[in-house]
């Protein structure tokens, strides 16, 4: 005899589906569904910020990566690296790299950057460019017959270059202290000036991975012409000063041909800035310009004396280097402003991540606290999402990616565009806030009314800014993978992305020599 056997009441309830699942739904595989999606963001972004770490360092040993970081670093934080990219580099190499050595005696403590740069020349004293760079050191400390042993030294290494030379003779001149020094500084002056050698300034350490279009290479490279310019522009200052007194007192003697002399040094300063290879900046055009100016003014006067008027050739190069120096000096003045607009168009990208990692942030954060709230067990976390909350949450994700390339693209038009970037940002920061505020009217969307309860529009509102934080990180993460491909530098590396003016500089600098001739 069978009798029928009543489960309990319990597990009657428990087959029952939860009232709140008023579109159906497994608990159990929605929570597959949930650890997935954040194992694949997670994923994403490991994988992103991996690549990112061994594509800059994992590539090289400790002493190159060190180096290749210090590169990019202000000298204050450079310093530190640069050591121990040395002391590892003498404990590990049976042959000791010159370059490491170099780089830190660049930007080494002022009362150790002699004795590093006699380090550096020590282990390679056949380089040209470190035996200027020593030299300039050297002459800036006043040490002036070692800096012009130096410059000596680099004017016999390969390539041929007239700049050492020139420094030599200003060396020369600063350490004289008879007539007959300052006579033969004056002599090695006029003897460079027949040289049909090139005149060409050293050239950064860099690192062959590195662009060397951004601002941070133009800086350096800016940085070590004014260096090799300085004993120039002290060479100018003792002919100058010495030419004056004498004129003053009646006595032209042999000034002429010596303020000629500083003449041709300028003029080349001028000229070299036209040939890439001789690695000149605008500063030294507005050296060698102002260098003509000034000879030219005092010869008008020694010409005056001597022959009772001006030479019209004097005047009429006056006149066209004074209008040769105005391009210049608007360029240099306004150099700054245009670098600087330039730096908003390349963190275009960064605000519009900012603002909407942010705002997505606090959203999901807020709705977070309401589920634990009101549904401490996730009863109301399986029901389906709707196909029209699908298309807004698919949308929401492929907008911002597009809102991102436009603004990649618009990076290098920033100084052209004016505020077209800044308009970019506030119209997404417009379209952002109404997927946030969107996300108020989602459980209404999702639920049916019979369904809706603060639990289940809490859950529906957290899965919402959870799925939109989730894209949002993906599609970041996406991005700066896709901009290395593209450019071959990651987006944050600004220093080496927003502009050093290259184009702009050799459109001056062509100005300059049309106004010239």
């Amino acid at each position: 005899m069978s009798e029928d056997v009543t489960p309990p009441a319990a597990s009657e309830e428990a087959s029952e589906p939860s009232p709140f699942l008023t579109g159906g739904g497994d608990e159990v595989e929605a929570r597959r569904a949930r650890r997935s999606f954040r194992f694949c963001v997670t994923a994403i972004a490991v994988f992103c910020l991996g690549l990112a770490i061994w594509d800059n360092y994992g590539r090289y040993d400790k002493p190159e990566r060190l180096y290749r970081m210090a590169l990019t670093l202000e000298n204050e934080s450079a310093r530190a690296i640069l050591r121990n990219a040395v002391r590892i580099d003498q404990t590990r190499q049976e042959t000791q790299s010159p370059k490491y050595v170099e780089a830190l005696a660049a930007i080494e403590e002022d009362d150790l950057v002699l004795s590093r740069y006699a380090e550096a020349y020590r282990l390679n004293p056949e380089s040209q460019p470190l035996a200027i760079n020593y030299g300039c050191r050297l002459f800036l400390k006043g040490q002036y017959k070692e800096a012009r042993e130096r410059f000596r030294e680099a004017g016999l290494r390969a390539p041929r270059n007239v700049l050492p030379r020139y420094l030599e003779a200003a060396a020369l001149a600063a350490g004289s202290t008879e007539a007959a020094s300052f006579d033969e500084a004056m002599t090695l002056l006029a003897r460079t000036n027949n040289s049909s050698d090139a005149l060409m300034f050293p050239k950064p350490l860099w690192h062959a991975s590195l662009p060397t279009g951004g601002k941070w290479y133009a800086k350096l490279r800016r940085d070590i012409v004014d260096q090799c310019c300085a004993p120039l522009y002290q060479l100018k200052s003792l002919l100058i000063r010495g030419a004056r007194a004498d004129i003053d007192a009646g006595r032209v003697q042999d000034w002429d041909p010596r303020l000629a002399s500083l003449q041709t040094l300028g003029e080349r300063l001028a000229a070299a800035t036209a040939s890439p290879e001789s690695n000149a900046a605008l500063p030294a055009a507005e050296a060698g310009i102002q260098f003509q100016l000034d000879a030219i003014e005092l010869r008008k006067r020694i010409a005056q004396m001597l022959r009772g008027a001006p030479d019209a050739a004097l005047i009429e190069r006056q006149v066209k280097l004074e209008a040769a120096l105005t391009p210049l000096r608007a360029f240099l003045l306004d150099r700054e402003q245009r670098i600087e607009a330039d730096g908003r168009g390349y963190a275009l990208p960064w605000r519009i991540c900012l603002s909407s990692f942010l705002a997505l942030s606090a959203a999901y954060a807020l709705s977070f606290l309401l589920t634990r709230l009101t549904d401490r067990r996730r009863r109301n976390w399986a029901t389906p999402h709707p196909r029209s909350g699908k298309i807004i949450l698919a949308s929401g994700v492929l907008l911002f990616l597009l809102v991102l390339v436009l603004a990649s693209v618009l990076q290098g038009y920033a100084i052209l565009l004016g505020r077209v970037p800044d308009l970019l940002v506030w119209a997404w920061d417009a379209v952002l806030a109404l997927y946030v505020a969107g996300g108020l009217l989602y459980p209404r969307l999702s639920l049916a009314a019979s369904g809706r309860s603060w639990a289940t529009s809490a859950a529906m509102l957290r899965r919402y800014y959870g799925l939109m934080l989730g894209g949002f990180i993906c599609v970041v993460s996406l991005w700066v993978l896709g901009y290395a491909f593209a450019k071959g530098v990651y987006p944050m590396q600004l220093k080496l992305l927003v502009t050093g003016l290259g184009q702009e500089e050799l459109a001056v600098l062509k100005q300059v020599g049309e106004l010239l001739r």
